[in-house]
């Protein structure tokens, strides 16, 4: 049976990936946008994401959000792993997109 709930998660970020969220969040750029609407995404379908070895089972996802330089935004990279209450951010790498 389909559940018509969807499980809100937790986001929480490990200080290395912080790092790199403090250092390209501004209210007024498109990250800022991006990042959110990524979180809002993960903390509804994290298994979305792919294996982060992909010949090896592992508990580590990849989610990649490329970016469009038209749009302002940039190549985003997660490193992360989830259970039922929180999806946990273990690595962050932004690009800028030329």
């Amino acid at each position: 049976m389909t559940s018509l709930w969807v499980t809100l998660r937790t986001i929480a970020y490990e200080k290395n990936a912080q790092d790199v969220l403090d250092q390209f969040t501004d209210p007024h750029d498109r990250f800022h946008d991006q990042i959110m609407g990524i979180e809002w995404f993960l903390a509804r379908t994290p298994s979305v994401g792919i294996p982060a070895q992909k010949d090896e089972p592992t508990d580590f996802l990849l989610y990649v959000s490329k970016g469009d330089s038209m749009a302002g935004t940039k190549d985003i990279w997660l490193l992360y792993s989830y259970d039922d209450g929180n999806v946990t951010v273990y690595g962050l790498n932004v690009v800028p997109v030329e």
